[in-house]
């Protein structure tokens, strides 16, 4: 979890900062982030739900993502970059 954290905190200040979005909240959204998450993944299990295998991979893949890969995917969800037309 503290791999996540830090490698999270390293590429979301880097984008604030290249795209001049404050730099401050991250420790709180990223507690209110675990808390949701360990709710999301409680009801699963109440519900029968198998997605802890997709979570787990999604979190496994984002302990050690790499900058670049977390902007492109920031601009698929968000219809491109900051400043950028929407394609």
């Amino acid at each position: 979890m503290a791999q996540h954290q830090e490698t999270a905190r390293k590429n979301l200040t880097r984008y604030a900062e290249e795209y001049g979005f404050p730099t401050g909240g991250f420790d709180a959204a990223f507690a209110k982030g675990q808390a949701d998450g360990k709710t999301m993944m409680e009801e699963m299990k109440r519900s029968g739900v198998d997605g802890c295998r997709g979570v787990l991979g999604g979190f496994q893949s984002e302990r050690v993502m790499k900058y670049e890969d977390m902007k492109r995917a920031l601009a698929e969800v968000s219809d491109g970059l900051p400043g950028e037309k929407a394609r």
